[in-house]
């Protein structure tokens, strides 16, 4: 099964795997086989879907973030398709389509709902001349970012949890985590690591993100 899945229960998304197989007809009544069968053909059967809506709607730097988050509720909304009522292929499809539209309406209430972070986080005061320098670095960094990761980033360092995250972008906690994975490897690539990161792992879990520098 993709590591994407992996911080979820794995158990529970191997048996729903397993079962989506038996229900479009592809099962062994091999458990691990029979998942990774599933995996593969809903990943092919939602991933067109999920590129178009993403490209057409401005955000196509931002598809592989909305992929893993549709997939996922994909796999967990599998329990509740019976076969016979309506074909496998349009009902994962249709909600892989139901779940995009979701997405980008939420991804385009980031983007204005950043404008007031920006602006309300740019008027805090720092501390010192080496806590100026270090901001101006990362400033620079974020503003290279996208409005909806720019909004993220500056939550992160504000050192919410990945479920206060969560909650304040409308999102999933596993959602976050993989966009904070791929946004800390991002700026670490933009900046100095010593200037910005820490080396200790935080609260949200994974790579470290220090805040020292707001």
């Amino acid at each position: 099964m993709s590591p994407k899945t992996q911080s979820l229960e794995t158990n529970d998304l191997t048996a729903l795997l397993a079962s989506l197989a038996t229900k479009i007809g592809i099962g062994t009544m091999r458990i691990g086989p029979d998942a990774e069968a599933a995996y593969r053909w809903l990943r092919g059967e939602i991933l067109a879907t999920v590129l178009f809506f993403a490209t057409r709607s401005g955000f196509a730097q931002l598809a592989e973030d909305a992929f893993h988050e549709v997939l996922i509720q994909a796999i967990l909304a599998s329990d509740k398709y019976e076969p016979g009522a309506v074909g496998h292929k349009g009902y994962f499809r249709n909600l892989a389509k139901l779940k995009m539209l979701t997405w980008v309406a939420r991804e385009k209430q980031l983007i204005k709902r950043s404008s007031a972070m920006l602006g309300a986080l740019a008027s805090r005061p720092s501390t010192s001349d080496r806590a100026d320098e270090r901001l101006v670095l990362l400033e620079g960094a974020i503003q290279q970012l996208s409005a909806s990761d720019q909004l993220l980033v500056r939550l992160m360092l504000q050192d919410l949890s990945t479920a206060e995250i969560a909650t304040s972008l409308g999102s999933t906690r596993e959602a976050v985590r993989q966009r904070r994975a791929r946004l800390s490897r991002t700026l670490r690539e933009l900046l100095n690591p010593q200037a910005v990161f820490g080396s200790g792992a935080d609260k949200h879990g994974g790579e470290p993100f220090a805040t020292a520098a707001i």
